[in-house]
């Protein structure tokens, strides 16, 4: 209360943040749309810019906004963990990995503002390498932030902004030179750029002319072309838009000398080999073993050179059963002489508590190619799941390279799936859970 009188919050600054709510819905999530995550934190970045210096007045805007990227991320993960019948009791999950990432995400916003309040004032911040440098602050600290969060969290880079980019093929490719973190990066800075942009021509506009009625008033021509040539090296936006267009230029060189050419090549040439394989799609909620086999089967006899299951097909209850299991696997390999990935859960005691999540590979010949047990069970579903060693198994063929395993959730941390690249893998076979009844 001030004056008597009660502060009313604007129609923008309750309109924002609500906006930052439904991007963030199609942000990084079930309902992916590539360009909501950069409008979602240029607007966050002009919400709290708005809000003027760090004060007790700027704490309820500030939970407005977190509560905002709270419940959006609790929107866009709500079916994770749905089957077949909606089950409200799963419902808080979604939203407690929505407060960790909103008060993650906020981190970087929160530094980015109190160092420009702390540096941007000073002339040599406004144009050329020093401004570069002020838009740099934001996606810097989210990537060294994040990279640390990927690296302890027990989702790994579940939720990671970079894999809402999975449609920009030029994008993707990036990740082979930086990671996801390059790609993060890219995101932010281009959301920085973005609001900048905002404050600067749209918000600041008599400022505009003040600084053109400074530029009208250096005299000499030679003069005004020295000013420009220093105001443009380096300068945030076209230092930003050649970043762009090398990135963009590099991804696709990727995809056309892919083949090995510079220029074309006979068709012929160029046809990359393939291999048939097949899926038995299943899941231990149904445990329909006679089921999962006739498929093996069927996908055998019609070619496919490998057939994997789906994650935790079915349930062993003991060792006996195991072994049961892969003789019955060792058959059919042998009968068809595939590779066949059979998984299963395998319960540790006769209680029937403490499990472990099975991925076993055989050869043609019947022998194991590799035993794999699950490394990373996904955190608040899989409690009762013992990982196994944080490992990727790899086994090298006569026909297919070098393959590789995992299981569903692995994927999702940076560490373990590196392995793939580092030990070359050609094939890397990945399981994963599904709610078909089948």
């Amino acid at each position: 209360m001030l004056g008597g009188a009660v502060s009313v919050p604007s129609v923008t600054a309750v309109l924002i943040p609500l906006l930052v709510l439904v991007c963030t819905v199609f942000g990084p999530g079930l309902l992916n749309v590539p360009p909501a995550p950069y409008l979602a934190i240029a607007m966050s970045l002009g919400y709290l810019d708005r809000l003027g210096p760090w004060s007790w007045a700027a704490i309820f805007p500030n939970l407005y906004l977190f509560a905002c990227i709270t419940v959006g991320t609790g929107i866009a993960y709500a079916g994770m963990l749905q089957s077949d019948v909606w089950d409200n009791s799963l419902m808080a999950a979604p939203f407690l990995i929505g407060m960790g990432v909103a008060l993650a995400g906020m981190i970087p916003f929160w530094i980015q503002l109190a160092w420009q309040r702390r540096f941007l004032p000073q002339d040599r911040f406004q144009n050329g390498a020093w401004a570069l440098l002020a838009t740099l602050v934001a996606p810097s600290v989210w990537v060294a932030l994040f990279t640390i969060v990927y690296a302890v969290s027990p989702i790994g880079s579940y939720g990671s902004i970079a894999y809402t980019q999975f449609q920009l093929e030029p994008i993707v490719q990036w990740s082979s030179v930086t990671g996801i973190g390059g790609i993060e990066f890219l995101v932010v800075w281009t959301a920085v750029i973005i609001y900048r942009s905002w404050i600067r021509y749209v918000r600041f506009e008599a400022g505009r002319e003040q600084e053109l009625k400074a530029w009208n008033q250096l005299g000499t021509q030679t003069r005004r072309r020295m000013v420009l040539v220093r105001r443009l090296a380096f300068a945030p936006t076209p230092t930003y838009l050649i970043v762009i267009m090398f990135v963009f230029f590099y991804g696709s060189m990727r995809f056309w000398n892919a083949t090995g050419t510079f220029y074309m090549k006979p068709l012929v040439d160029t046809i990359q080999p393939t291999v048939k394989a097949g899926c038995v799609i299943g899941s231990s909620d149904y445990n329909n073993m006679s089921s999962y086999l006739a498929q093996t089967h069927e996908l055998a006899k019609d070619g496919s050179k490998i057939v994997i299951w789906s994650e935790g097909a079915v349930t062993m209850n003991n060792q006996a059963m195991v072994d049961e299991f892969w003789a019955t696997a060792k058959n059919i390999s042998t009968t068809y002489g595939i590779y066949l990935g059979i998984t299963y859960g395998q319960y540790l005691d006769s209680y029937m508590i403490d499990s472990k999540n099975m991925f076993t590979v055989f050869d043609p010949k019947g022998q194991v190619a590799f035993e794999y047990q699950k490394a990373h069970p996904v955190a608040m579903v899989e409690t009762t799941v013992v990982p196994g060693p944080n490992k990727l198994p790899v086994v090298d063929t006569e026909n297919f390279g070098r393959l590789g395993g995992a299981i569903c959730f692995d994927m999702d941390f940076q560490n373990f799936i590196a392995q793939a690249g580092k030990q070359k893998v050609n094939i890397l076979l990945q399981p994963s859970w599904t709610w078909g009844k089948s």
